[in-house]
């Protein structure tokens, strides 16, 4: 499962990446609300991948007292 949550947290990771260079290369982008929309998702599903990633590797707490 981690593979796949690494995979998928780099791909929409790179999407945002590329909306923010193409809003540079091509700034009439930046007025359309489809793409900020598309942005916005790209980078929410990315956080979130990233965020079970980095949930994955906690270390769990057994719950017993030393």
């Amino acid at each position: 499962m981690k593979p796949f949550l690494i995979t998928v947290g780099t791909v929409f990771s790179l999407i945002v990446v590329a909306h923010i260079a193409r809003i540079a290369a091509e700034p009439q982008m930046a007025k359309e609300a489809w793409f900020w929309l598309v942005t916005l998702a790209a980078l929410l599903l990315g956080l979130w991948a990233w965020r079970l990633v980095y949930a994955s590797r906690a270390p769990r707490d057994s719950g017993r007292a030393n």
